[in-house]
């Protein structure tokens, strides 16, 4: 192994991260309204900043990309925005989606994004269980968002996260005591969300707190 040195990253920066395409890093930074982005080396793990960046937005505390790696999403906790970008498969850069930043949802914040494994649409939590997930779709010419039928959807989870498939969604409430994984199937043409049987889920953890699907989407973690 050969060190480099990497760009400097500013402090602020967002609790998410994205990596698109195995090649573009993306940094969300919510103290300059911006998001960072990077060309990852292969070869050697070197970062190089891409042209343009940083990208500005209305506010970016997290962020994730769709699995076909041509959009990338935003939201602000502060706000309840959410910023869309299309992403230059070349180069990685962003270029706002149509309506972007979307404001006019409701939404009290934007803070746990999800894209479903087949790139269709869009869910944002609120980060408290007592608030409801949203869900959009995703225009797929130009990434822009649309409010689903019957969204917000009150799940009593802080959000979700997506399986590889597109078939299911599994949260939690985060509420201090609450044990439990929340599954959902995702209904592939309406995007609605419904619990599968016997759900919720017991763990052994005391509070769970965030969770990642293992990209064959045979696993939680």
């Amino acid at each position: 192994l050969t060190p480099f040195n990497p760009p400097t990253l500013p402090s602020g920066a967002g609790n998410d991260m994205a990596i698109v395409n195995k090649k573009f890093l993306y940094l969300p930074q919510s103290d300059s309204l911006t998001i960072q982005a990077f060309t990852i080396d292969h070869s050697t793990g070197a970062l190089t900043t891409i042209s343009g960046s940083p990208f500005a937005t209305a506010g970016a505390d997290s962020i994730t990309s769709d699995p076909a790696g041509r959009f990338l999403f935003g939201g602000n906790q502060t706000t309840g925005s959410v910023s869309v970008f299309q992403i230059n498969a070349t180069t990685g850069a962003l270029v706002a989606a149509p309506g972007s930043p979307f404001f006019a949802f409701n939404l009290d914040f934007a803070e746990v994004l999800a894209v479903d494994g087949t790139g269709n649409f869009l869910y944002v939590g609120q980060d408290f269980a007592a608030l409801p997930v949203h869900g959009f779709s995703i225009d797929q010419n130009n990434g822009a968002l649309s409010p689903l039928v019957g969204s917000p959807f009150s799940l009593g989870v802080a959000g979700v996260r997506t399986d590889f498939t597109g078939k299911f969604a599994v949260g939690l409430s985060r509420v201090f005591g609450d044990n439990h994984l929340y599954v959902f199937a995702i209904d592939l043409t309406t995007g609605g969300l419904t619990p599968v049987n016997n759900s919720p889920f017991a763990t052994t953890m005391a509070t769970p707190e965030n969770l990642r699907i293992h990209p064959s989407s045979h696993f939680v973690y």
